[in-house]
């Protein structure tokens, strides 16, 4: 189901939100769409429908301070009054461990944190697309490194497959947040 903000908080409060359910809100691209990746006892893990438009692409040590102030201050104040933060962060993308889980053949990937979200159990939940549904396949960022170079973080390839990428080359940015329940009021 596809809420606006006032629909979704009221789907909080019922407790009927489902893995898959769709934010529809405003953002630096213009209309976003973020899906229920995630329903944890105390918070709601949203993600991106979509990643940002290619004109949004970031080198990986681009990416924190470019969500939490240039794209956070495209949101609205109703929603950043709901949203906990994430190692200080409000926006952040995921772990690698959050898209693929405990994924056997990645030993180089940084694994030590998260717990793989439930709408990314399927390869076509890891998929993007870029800004829209006619768009084509993004690779995007994670926010872990690859442990077996230290200038390296992991990604997402188009097909949904893991992979990693040199921190200085542009990739997609596919942002997050959660949401705290005990805000929705």
């Amino acid at each position: 189901m596809k809420y606006t903000l006032e629909e979704f908080k009221t789907q909080i409060k019922a407790s009927t939100l489902k893995v898959g359910d769709k934010l529809v809100t405003e953002d630096i691209a213009g209309k976003a769409i973020f899906e229920v990746a995630e329903i944890r006892k105390k918070t709601i893990i949203m993600v991106r429908k979509y990643c940002l438009p290619s004109d949004y692409d970031k080198t990986h040590d681009e990416i924190k301070d470019f969500l939490n102030n240039e794209y956070l201050d495209t949101i609205s104040q109703e929603l950043i009054d709901i949203m906990g933060k994430r190692k200080g962060s409000r926006i952040f993308i995921p772990w690698f461990k959050e898209v693929f889980g405990d994924i056997e053949d990645c030993s180089w990937a940084d694994k030590s944190k998260g717990k793989q979200w439930k709408i990314f159990k399927t390869t076509k939940g890891k998929i993007r697309l870029d800004s829209n549904k006619h768009g084509f396949a993004r690779w995007y960022w994670l926010a872990s490194p690859n442990i077996s170079y230290s200038t390296n973080f992991c990604r997402v390839n188009t097909s949904g497959a893991p992979g990693a990428n040199y921190a200085g080359i542009s990739n997609g940015v596919l942002p997050c947040f959660k949401i705290n329940r005990e805000a929705v009021s």
